[in-house]
């Protein structure tokens, strides 16, 4: 680098394209594969309950906006009626939120299980190494 190896890139100065590339320091198999699962209507378990809360939140909202537009008496049966609802599938979202957190950290517990499987430490407390357990059978 100090002999100007990087000086005169194409790209140099323009912003990186996030849309384009949302994982732009991601692994690249990662993004391929999900790349791939999305094409085919695959989505994981978080998306899908995600997606599920979304919807829920965003139809009670619709619906209370649309009461509250046309009951301007916000002390009416009727608004009453609509906020219960509205607490209501909050508090299923809250459960279903936390459902999707089970979810995401079973995931991630698992990921690393599998890679905590595959590498061991040598050396002393002070100077760890981490190595695989297939480079640590080679030598």
């Amino acid at each position: 680098m100090n002999h100007g190896e990087f000086n005169n890139l194409s790209g140099q100065g323009r912003p990186i394209d996030y849309d384009k590339n949302p994982h732009v320091f991601g692994d690249s198999t990662d993004k391929r594969l999900n790349q791939l699962m999305a094409n085919q209507g695959f989505l994981p378990k978080w998306v899908l309950l995600n997606k599920e809360v979304n919807s829920r939140w965003n139809i009670a909202i619709d619906k209370l906006n649309s009461i509250y537009n046309v009951e301007s008496n916000l002390h009416s049966s009727i608004w009453s009626e609509a906020c219960k609802l509205y607490n209501r599938v909050v508090c299923s979202s809250i459960s279903l939120l936390a459902h999707v957190e089970q979810v995401i950290l079973a995931s991630q517990s698992e990921a690393f299980r599998n890679t905590s499987r595959n590498i061991t430490l040598t050396g002393s407390p002070k100077n760890y190494r981490i190595q695989s357990k297939a480079q640590s059978s080679s030598m």
